[in-house]
C-alpha cells in the first residue's frame, strides 16, 4: 500500500492478518541519506524480512531537503509520529 500524506509517502508491507487477532506491531523504517538523498526502496528488504515475521513494516519517504543543517522534513516527520502518540 502507498499512501501520500503531504510531505510523506507511507509504504506498508505486512502478512495477511483476521480480524479474529490483536493487529501485529508495527516498525518505521526510515532511509539513510541525511535527508538529502535516498529513498524508501532503500529498505524494502528490511521491511519485507520484518513482515515475514510477523510485525506491520512501514517504509517512509519523505521529501529531500536542499541540504540544510535542520531540514524542515526532518520536523515534519517528527511531528507525524507524535500525532500517533
Amino acid at each position: 500500500m502507498r499512501t501520500k500524506l503531504g510531505f510523506l509517502f507511507i509504504l506498508a508491507m505486512a502478512g495477511v492478518f483476521s480480524a479474529q487477532t490483536p493487529p501485529p506491531a508495527a516498525v518505521l523504517l526510515f532511509h539513510g541519506g541525511g535527508w538529502v538523498t535516498g529513498s524508501a526502496d532503500w529498505t524494502f528488504d528490511e521491511a519485507r524480512r520484518f513482515a515475514a515475521s510477523g510485525l506491520a513494516a512501514v517504509a517512509i519517504d519523505y521529501r529531500l531537503s536542499a541540504g540544510k543543517v535542520t531540514p524542515i522534513e526532518f520536523l515534519k516527520t517528527r511531528g507525524f509520529i507524535n500525532q500517533g502518540s
